[in-house]
């Protein structure tokens, strides 16, 4: 019996991959890490970091429709990520203070993909996609009162690598990782922040998002 689930294990291990082709549609979901976010004064102003965001690990999930051929694939993407504010830092004067809030975002992305086909099951992926993203900071506040609210749509990029696993001849398991970079966004300052020496001012903020996903696609 041993020597037999031996063989069998290794025939599984040994089964080449059959290439995914023609249309698919995928689903994913995973743990979001938002990198700190930097306030920056307007550079017409003077360009000078104003604070930061940091922000608690948050959820992602998502999906997709695409095409497969040949070991290539474009897919039109679509993902909402969302991040509760843990903590807002000062520079000037220097200080940090209990955050509270949230960022949210909703990307749609043209990707494309190179499957790196090694002979098994296991297949390695890398990607590259851009589009754009709805982020909506919302009700972003201090210990002081409200700090900003607002929302904008920017251009984002996006780069990617996994791992898909064939389940089945047209279900694929797969695991990646996702950065994504928006541009940097203008809001303002809350005229009634307690801080007159930002209270109403214009000012950069940038978004990025490192993300873990779990997924599926469905050959058909």
């Amino acid at each position: 019996l041993g020597s037999g689930l031996a063989i069998g294990l290794a025939c599984i291990v040994a089964t080449p991959a059959q290439a995914q082709s023609g249309f698919y549609v995928g689903g994913h979901v995973g743990l979001n890490y938002a990198a700190d976010s930097d306030l920056v004064d307007d550079v017409l102003l003077s360009g000078t970091d104003r604070a930061a965001l940091e922000y608690n690990d948050g959820t992602a999930v998502g999906g997709a429709i695409g095409f497969a051929t040949g070991g290539a694939r474009v897919e039109l993407e679509l993902t909402y990520r969302e991040n509760d504010v843990d903590s807002v830092t000062f520079f000037s004067p220097t200080g940090t203070l209990p955050g509270a809030g949230s960022v949210d975002s909703f990307s749609v992305l043209a990707n494309a993909y190179l499957d790196l086909d090694l002979g098994g099951p296991v297949v390695p992926y890398v990607g590259a996609g851009v589009g754009f993203a709805a982020v909506n900071f919302d009700d972003i506040t201090d210990s002081n009162g409200l700090l900003f609210d607002g929302e904008e749509v920017t251009i984002v990029g996006q780069l990617i690598a996994g791992v898909g696993v064939e389940l089945t001849s047209n279900l694929i398991g797969t695991l990646d990782y996702r950065y994504l970079t928006a541009a940097p966004m203008r809001l303002n300052f809350d005229p009634s922040y307690p801080d007159g020496t930002i209270a109403g001012r214009r000012f950069d903020i940038d978004y990025q998002a490192h993300t873990l996903m779990l997924g599926m696609r469905i050959g058909f």
